[in-house]
């Protein structure tokens, strides 16, 4: 179990961003750094945080209780499944957060940040299509502006959600596989930070498939659809390139201490090692500049 010190520092801080500090010092000791660069790593991050606020510790308290009680198995199954319809709140950090911390010492953590920041955006009441049918559809859709206002994911996703013309698009049957691909394409398309977003959604999907809610697939599909059309509705059709090897990224990852380079680099290899496209290693050199 991968430990770690954070357990007290606010899930946000400065104006509402996400504190990733346990995301990424599991990244970087998984992709391999020393103790010291980890160290390092962690002091130069921690001095952005904020303690807990009263409220989170409350909650935190409510929630380690009930770890100690039923286990990490019961646990899981019925925060993760209770979260599910959630699964895009505060643009996928809920999700992404408790999948890195599955075996962790940031569970509790992790799953309470998820609680106090949960929104849903609602299933649209629309016949189902196949994912890349609707990617391709809403691709071409003008009712949707090509730029949304607005400095947070959250806030643009919103603003998406709201128009009526978005409910008239649904993945029928959506599988992982399927999403993953388009996450990841659409990454490697443009670089862009909500994509990013879009390819560790996917990863944390996949490491809490089996704790989830049977319809977390068609809440991950919309929610990525939703936060697709904030970035302008960009084609993803990519092409290849040679990309370095994971040892040569993992290194440039651990010399980061932008916090995004090690999530991205570690879910990528995580992706890469279960599907074997190629594509998510281009995407980890396409962060990393390699």
């Amino acid at each position: 179990m991968d430990g770690d010190q954070t357990m007290r520092y606010s899930a946000t801080y400065a104006n509402g961003m996400s504190n990733h500090l346990p995301m990424a010092l599991l990244a970087i000791r998984r992709l391999g750094a020393t103790t010291e660069r980890a160290a390092e790593f962690e002091s130069f991050y921690a001095r952005r945080l904020r303690p807990m606020s009263a409220e989170e510790e409350a909650l935190s308290d409510r929630l380690a209780e009930e770890l100690a009680r039923d286990g990490r198995e019961a646990f899981l199954h019925g925060h993760v499944a209770r979260l599910t319809p959630g699964i895009g709140s505060a643009a996928f950090h809920g999700v992404i957060r408790t999948a890195y911390a599955v075996d962790t010492d940031d569970l509790v953590d992790a799953v309470a940040s998820w609680e106090r920041h949960y929104s849903v955006i609602e299933l649209p009441d629309a016949a189902g299509r196949p994912a890349g049918e609707v990617f391709e559809a809403i691709q071409h859709d003008d009712r949707f502006p090509r730029t949304f206002e607005g400095t947070s994911i959250v806030g643009r996703m919103d603003k998406v959600v709201s128009m009526p013309a978005f409910h008239e698009y649904r993945i029928a049957a959506p599988t992982l596989p399927d999403l993953t691909r388009i996450a990841v394409k659409i990454y490697l398309a443009t670089a862009n930070f909500t994509a990013l977003h879009l390819v560790t959604g996917c990863h944390a999907a996949r490491v809490l498939e089996s704790y989830l809610a049977s319809d977390a697939l068609d809440h991950l599909a919309t929610a990525m659809l939703a936060g697709y059309v904030t970035i302008g509705r960009p084609a993803f059709d990519v092409a290849t390139f040679d990309a370095p090897d994971w040892d040569t990224l993992s290194k440039l990852a651990i010399a980061s201490n932008d916090d995004h380079d090690l999530k991205m680099v570690y879910s990528c290899r995580e992706e890469e090692a279960v599907y074997g496209w190629g594509l998510h290693r281009m995407a980890a050199a396409l962060r990393l500049r390699a």
